[in-house]
């Protein structure tokens, strides 16, 4: 009896195993946006009514149904500099071909210099829910691939 059982067992993990059932596996779509990342002075709080601090940014107008404080990675692709924000904004810019708007210090920390206004070469990532897949969406300024 107990070779029976200890057989069903093992059988079952196995099956379960190769079929796939019983993991957890998350699913996320990525989306990965190239272009320009410019600075801002916000002086009021936020689209989600927070008062921007450091580590905080805006995305455009078009990506506000992102909930509070979604984490977004953030790439300075001329110099490799890097930093981990969270979305508490929104604004109306990707006419300028600009993706992502971040507080001065922050600009400063990825390499930017004020009087330049942007951050040539930008890229910006962030989970979006569902399957996995990585969506590019380039800009029509062709120099920004890796």
């Amino acid at each position: 009896m107990k070779r029976y059982f200890r057989f069903i067992v093992v059988a079952s993990i196995t099956i379960l195993s190769l079929t796939g059932l019983g993991t957890n596996v998350a699913n996320a779509d990525v989306v990965t946006k190239r272009g320009k990342i410019s600075f801002y002075n916000p002086t009021k709080a936020g689209y989600d009514k927070k008062i921007m601090i450091e580590n905080d940014c805006a995305v455009d107008q078009s990506y506000k149904y992102l909930p509070k404080g979604t984490k977004i990675s953030v790439y300075n692709l001329g110099n490799g500099s890097s930093k981990v924000l969270e979305k508490w904004d929104i604004g109306n810019f990707a006419q300028y071909d600009v993706i992502l708007d971040v507080l001065p210090k922050t600009f400063k920390a990825l390499g930017g210099v004020e009087n330049d206004g942007y951050i040539y070469k930008g890229m910006v990532q962030w989970n979006d829910g569902g399957i996995t897949r990585v969506i590019e969406d380039e800009t029509e300024n062709n120099e920004l691939t890796e």
